[in-house]
């Protein structure tokens, strides 16, 4: 009997004392797309079909990257992103794609994760691309950067 509830104790009250150590934000604080603003509820699928719910991004990802299909210098930061070395520390959004557009876009060209979505997009206030923003460990909103031109664009990806 004594094996049995020291298995039980290893697997499940170690596993709560650990969920209850990580830093988490305050549950009623805003959710929005501005600085100080708790990251908005959204769930997605990437351009691989990977689901990605924003409950579980923070953490792991520190920067989301507003792009468009019909931007000059959109274009430039996909390439930028595409050449970089290392841990993907970013998510990429677009709005939906327009099925009427003469061009062609392959987003599975490109291994790191593109969401299709201009709900989230609207969910941030997106108003013009692109846009970077910055998240801190707990999921708040750090920076919202408008990218004016390219030279700024590498401090902005920073962490």
């Amino acid at each position: 009997m004594n094996k049995v509830s020291t298995l039980f104790n290893k697997l499940f009250l170690t596993h709560s004392n650990k969920s209850q150590e990580t830093n988490r934000a305050d549950p009623d604080q805003p959710r929005g797309g501005g600085v100080g603003d708790l990251i908005p509820l959204f769930k997605v699928r990437d351009q691989f079909g990977k689901k990605i719910i924003s409950e579980k991004v923070p953490g792991k990802v520190t920067k989301l990257v507003f792009l468009s299909d019909t931007c000059g210098l959109c274009f430039e930061v996909l390439q930028m992103l595409a050449n970089q070395s290392g841990v993907y520390n970013y998510l990429v959004f677009k709005g939906d794609e327009d099925t009427y557009s003469n061009v062609s876009h392959k987003d599975l060209h490109y291994n790191f994760p593109i969401i299709r979505s201009t709900k989230v997009v609207d969910l941030f206030g997106i108003k013009r691309v692109p846009t970077i923003v910055t998240l801190d460990s707990t999921g708040i909103i750090e920076r919202v950067d408008e990218v004016a031109d390219i030279e700024n664009l590498f401090c902005y990806l920073e962490n």
